[in-house]
């Protein structure tokens, strides 16, 4: 029986590119979305292909995709250094439109901290410190990410916080920081930075209302929660 030669190349209906002109984007699968990232415009199966083994290297966990460092992206053949530097800069851009100050997010709670600042902390290999800077209404002003360490810790400087603080017009801050074994029970060194930053916080008239840790698997622990703040 006849058979027909393998092709790798795509017919115009059902490249992505396609889909998402006359479709929408919300038409396309995670893996489409992906491949138009990783090598817009390719009129084979490669885009896809590149974009399905990554969906696959990562368990399909959208979140680490999103968070994939230059070094990572790199470990792909296919990956250009210019181009992962375009795919990292993607990222990035999409991340601060999140945070875009004309569309200024009210955080009532350590929840609402919780699930801004997933983005930033969750699934990291490493300790990041990050600070949210808030007006008088609980609105974010902005977002720093202001220390990054090892697996085992961070330094954060408490000149440093309250300088940002006062450059960005904050009304008060909330801390946060991961901690890269997944669990959220805070350290001694946690509890004495909190309270140093607290104290600070008061003697600046910019309190610090809420400091997270982030652990794994939707994990938090608040310090307001428990009381400490």
């Amino acid at each position: 029986m006849n058979t027909l030669p393998h092709t790798n190349f795509l017919i115009e209906e059902e490249r992505p590119e396609y889909k998402c002109l006359h479709l929408g984007s919300a038409a396309l699968t995670d893996v489409e979305v992906l491949s138009m990232v990783l090598r817009p415009g390719s009129k084979t199966t490669a885009g896809l292909d590149l974009a399905r083994k990554i969906y696959n290297d990562f368990e399909g966990d959208l979140h680490r995709i999103y968070t994939m460092t230059v070094g990572e992206l790199l470990k792909y053949k296919e990956i250009t250094k210019s181009r992962a530097l375009i795919i990292r800069s993607a990222f990035e851009l999409a991340r601060r439109s999140h945070f875009n100050s004309k569309h200024l997010k009210k955080v009532k709670n350590s929840k609402d901290a919780y699930q801004i600042l997933g983005q930033y902390l969750y699934g990291h290999e490493h300790e990041k410190f990050v600070l949210i800077f808030l007006n008088r209404a609980n609105k974010i002003i902005t977002i720093k990410i202001i220390s990054e360490g090892g697996t085992s810790g961070t330094v954060v400087d408490p000149k440093l916080v309250f300088k940002m603080a006062i450059e960005n017009r904050a009304a008060c801050i909330i801390l946060a920081h991961n901690h890269p074994s997944g669990e959220v029970c805070p350290s001694d060194q946690d509890r004495l930075l909190t309270e140093k930053l607290v104290k600070l916080g008061r003697m600046l008239d910019c309190p610090i209302i809420e400091h997270i840790i982030v652990g794994s698997e939707e994990k938090y622990y608040s310090f307001a929660d428990e009381g400490l703040i």
